[in-house]
């Protein structure tokens, strides 16, 4: 930092002995030039020592994600954290300090009575935030497919079906009881989406968290979880997911 407080105190000198030479040639030529070309130099040095500071950092950078055996793509692509277990996961900073969230899940059941739904609660009492929540909309030709997914033994596909429609029922109706505590206070919209989500998600300003789902019906599984931040790559997982919520936006229906 200390590099370029000095870089631009050379480069404001340059420009000000520009500014001072021209008023000098009226009177002496010799003092004018050499005044000229002392801030030239000025100004030269200056952008140097800035040059060469960003490329030094960026070495540096490059350097250190080879002496800790850190892939460069991990690195550009913004992902900070990976683990078994949604359990794990923390999301008391990106709720509460985030002034747009977005939310994905399928049916949200295991958000209520949860830690996350208090967050929720707490966040909303914030009157600068928004928060968007997107979740299955309780049609029977979409549930099905996820009833022949996630059917117990012992259930029929029916009963699998009606228990995940009560499943996303709830918890549009704890979301309502949120948006109506919130009225003067957070926005907070609710969607239904067409498509069964890939992933839950919870993305905020510049960072997310995303859990994947299992392709199979094996539901005692602990899930993967991504913890990623916003770089400044335009293929980083922070902007194509937020590029995945803006086409989702679009194509899903808000609750009124």
């Amino acid at each position: 930092m200390s590099r370029i407080v000095v870089a631009l105190t050379f480069i404001i000198a340059g420009l000000l002995g520009l500014l001072i030479g021209t008023y000098v040639a009226e009177s002496s030529k010799f003092w004018g030039v050499f005044l000229d070309h002392l801030a030239a130099a000025f100004i030269v040095v200056g952008l140097i020592s800035i040059s060469e500071k960003f490329l030094a950092e960026k070495e540096h950078t490059r350097q250190l994600l080879k002496y800790l055996n850190i892939h460069e793509s991990v690195h550009h692509s913004g992902l900070h954290r990976s683990y078994i277990g949604a359990d794990n996961a923390d999301y008391t900073n990106i709720i509460l300090k985030s002034k747009n969230l977005a939310i994905v899940f399928n049916d949200g059941k295991t958000w209520i009575g949860d830690r996350k739904f208090e967050l929720l609660r707490q966040r909303l009492r914030n009157k600068s935030t928004i928060t968007e929540v997107f979740l299955l909309r309780p049609e029977e030709e979409i549930l099905k497919s996820i009833a022949q997914k996630t059917c117990v033994d012992g259930s029929t596909l029916e009963d699998e079906i009606e228990r995940t429609k009560e499943k996303i029922n709830e918890t549009v109706r704890s979301l309502k009881s949120l948006q109506k505590e919130s009225e003067h206070h957070g926005k907070l919209s609710i969607r239904f989406i067409l498509y069964y989500p890939m992933y839950t998600l919870c993305l905020g300003d510049d960072e997310g968290i995303v859990s994947l789902y299992t392709t199979s019906s094996w539901k005692t599984r602990e899930i993967p979880v991504l913890e990623i931040k916003k770089t400044d790559s335009n293929k980083s997982l922070y902007n194509f997911l937020k590029d995945d919520i803006e086409r989702l936006r679009a194509q899903s229906d808000s609750i009124e």
